[in-house]
Formats: C-alpha cells, sequence, structure tokens
C-alpha cells in the first residue's frame, strides 16, 4: 500500500530548491509512495507545476499568506491537510525560517511525520526562533555538512539532522555529444569556458569577468538568468570583453551545453551543494569553483576539480589556464568528477537516502518531535514569510 506524501515549496519562482524537489520526484518508488506538491497560487511557480505534471504528480495551490502572521492562512492550510490526510509532510526551504507557518499547520493537522530539507544556510539573528520552528519537525535533510553544522546548532534535538547530498539524474549526461547542430555558437572554435547559474550576487559573476581578460584565447558562455544580468553584460562591455563572453539566458539543454565547452567555472560565493557543479562532473567536465563550504563537497581538489579562493580573479583565471593548457590533466580531472558524481551523487542514491528517512522518521512515531514538545513550551510560532525567494 502506497503513503501519501504532501511536499511544500514556499518559493515565488523556480530556482535550485525546485529544481531538487522535481529531480527528488523522479526518483521515488512511486510504488511505495504517493507524492502531491502544494505551492503557492502565484505565477512565477508555474514551470515547476508544469515539470511535476508532466511526471504524472498531482499538485495543489495554495494561496499565500497575508502579511507575516496570518493566523486564518494556518487553519486553513491545516484543514487542507487534514483532507489531504499524507503519512509525511516534507518542506522545502532556502532560509531558516522558511515554511515556520506550514509546519505548523502540519502539526496542527497532526502528519505524523514532518520532514523539513535544507538547500541553504545563510545564519540569521534568530537562534530562538528557529529552534521554535524546530519543535514541529522531526527530521531534517540538509544537503551538506555545513548546512548541518549550521542547522544543529540552531535545532533541539540535533541528532534530528541527516546529511544527504544533492543527486541528479546522469543517463542524459553520459548520451550527450557534440552534434552537428552547436548549442554555443563558436565560430573561431576557441577553448570554451562554461558557467551555469542565476545571474545574482550569490554566484560570484563578476569576478568571473574580472578574470576573462586574463585567459584572453578563450571563450566563456554564461547560461542563466536573473535579476543582476544587466548590471553583468554592462561590466562585460566596460571591460572589452563583450565579443568573448555570451550571456545565453536560461537553457534547457544543459547535458548538450555542457558537451560542447571544455571547463566548467562557478565561482560563487556561498552554495548549498550546487548543482550545476554535479551536471558538469556527470558529464565529464573539469570543474574550476570557488573554494566554499558546500563546493569543496561535490569537488576534490586536485582530483575531480580544482578549488581557488572565492573573491579571486587572478587564482580563478591561472586554474582555467592550467586545465585548458593541459588536455590530459583536463580529461583526467573529468574522468574522476564522473566518477564521484555516479558514486555519491546520482539520484538514486538521493532518493534511497530520502525514503530511508522517511520510514526511520514514520518509525519513531513523531516520539522526538513529542519529547521535545513537553520539555518546552514553544508559545507561539514566530512570524516569518512563508513565501521566501528562489535561490
Amino acid at each position: 500500500m502506497t503513503r501519501k506524501i504532501v511536499f511544500f515549496t514556499p518559493n515565488t519562482g523556480y530556482g535550485g530548491a525546485e529544481g531538487m524537489l522535481e529531480i527528488l520526484l523522479g526518483g521515488l518508488d512511486r510504488g511505495e509512495w504517493d507524492p502531491i506538491v502544494f505551492h503557492l497560487d502565484v505565477p512565477g511557480i508555474a514551470p515547476l507545476v508544469e515539470r511535476v505534471q508532466a511526471l504524472g504528480i498531482a499538485t495543489m495551490a495554495i494561496a499565500p499568506m497575508r502579511g507575516r502572521r496570518d493566523w486564518r492562512w494556518v487553519r486553513a492550510f491545516s484543514r487542507t491537510l487534514r483532507t489531504a490526510a499524507p503519512a509525511i509532510f516534507h518542506a522545502n526551504r532556502v532560509s531558516p525560517l522558511d515554511c515556520a507557518y506550514a509546519i505548523l499547520a502540519a502539526a496542527l493537522a497532526r502528519v505524523p511525520a514532518v520532514i523539513a530539507t535544507q538547500h541553504l544556510y545563510v545564519s540569521e539573528k534568530s537562534g530562538f526562533r528557529q529552534r521554535l520552528v524546530s519543535l514541529g519537525v522531526d527530521r531534517y535533510i540538509a544537503v551538506s555538512s555545513e548546512i548541518a553544522r549550521g542547522l544543529r546548532a540552531h535545532v533541539f534535538s540535533p541528532s534530528k539532522v541527516r546529511v544527504i547530498h544533492n543527486g541528479i539524474p546522469l543517463e542524459p549526461f553520459r548520451r550527450a555529444g557534440k552534434g552537428p547542430g552547436a548549442a554555443i555558437p563558436n565560430p573561431g572554435s576557441k577553448p570554451l569556458v562554461l558557467t551555469l547559474a542565476r545571474l545574482h550576487a550569490q554566484k560570484g559573476i563578476p569576478f568571473l569577468l574580472a578574470a576573462v581578460p586574463l585567459v584572453p584565447d578563450a571563450l566563456f558562455a554564461i547560461a542563466g538568468d536573473g535579476p543582476d544580468r544587466g548590471d553583468l553584460e554592462r561590466q562585460a562591455r566596460d571591460l572589452g570583453i563583450s565579443d568573448r563572453v555570451l550571456f545565453l539566458g536560461q537553457r534547457n539543454d544543459v547535458p548538450q551545453l555542457l558537451a560542447e565547452c571544455d571547463a566548467f567555472v562557478l565561482p560563487s560565493l556561498w552554495e548549498g551543494l550546487p548543482v550545476s557543479i554535479l551536471e558538469a562532473m556527470g558529464a565529464a567536465r573539469p570543474v574550476i569553483a570557488s573554494a566554499i563550504p558546500g563546493n569543496d563537497e561535490a569537488v576534490v581538489d586536485g582530483v575531480t576539480g580544482l578549488l581557488v579562493p572565492p573573491r579571486d580573479p587572478g587564482a580563478l583565471a591561472e586554474a582555467i589556464r592550467s586545465v585548458l593548457a593541459d588536455p590530459v590533466f583536463a580529461e583526467r580531472l573529468g574522468r574522476a568528477g564522473r566518477e564521484r558524481a555516479e558514486k555519491e551523487f546520482s539520484i538514486e542514491v538521493m532518493a534511497r537516502r530520502t525514503m530511508s528517512v522517511y520510514s526511520d522518521a514514520l518509525n519513531s512515531g513523531g516520539s522526538e518531535r513529542r519529547a521535545d514538545t513537553a520539555a518546552d513550551t514553544p508559545g507561539v510560532l514566530p512570524p516569518a514569510e512563508v513565501a521566501g525567494k528562489s535561490e
């Protein structure tokens, strides 16, 4: 008999957290689990809804909260959850206080097990409020060890936290190859450096652009969109590199893009565990990334790629030059990256570990959550925006 899971995303657009939710849904054992995705009734989440429905999974639109405290929303959402009667409520979070009121609604609906996946963790001055929210959670899933450390410092019962790295479907990256129609225009057949990223300050793209003049013989392609695109295009013009930096916009042919590049670069300033690095590893491309928590759990420096100090265009350029100048070295890095991706970062591994957490939480019968609640009087959960920002 299948058990129902309600997945909830509080975001208003399609970002990395939504992409990982989509991947997880594709890897669930549908003979055991019956998923439904609850989302805010906002236009920006339409790409997730379309992709989830294409998997044959039902979705339900939920009206956003009205203001920072909307107890009517909590009561209405709780009634909706009681009607749905899931065995598990699984919240997908970016900030530490995302889904606070949704988790309260799940507790009021007496959902047997509440799971929260933390995709990013940026420290906030809200430790006490985070602890209150944690009273309603049976298990946390952190996508990196660094995120797990942040959670364990700010929740009751740190033993609730599990680390499950992001995973991806690897087969599309194995199949992709350089076909007759180029996905990236490269008339001069220069060495090609690719970046896949949301164009946002988090991803450190200005430091990549500052490195481009130091790698004069290469072409750079940046796939993705976001609020900083205009500023980045102006920076490229000001640096006189517009002829060697291609802004490709949002793309759906990532395996083909990676098949055509010689190296992959991600100069992020902070991360959870970036899917784009896993995709590059799955495509057997050498990865050059900033040495920050999250990146360093995917990339083994000198083995599957190169890690460089963040915010350092000179070090970034030197690493890119070293990879492009030595094809044998680049191939060795890429091959080791693919082997590591197949062992640690496949959709099968991620889904199996996640389903194990579901079973563990259900088998505990919410005993830890009840024990926490008995030991500490939670009062009222803290004000928090249910509609977070997508990263």
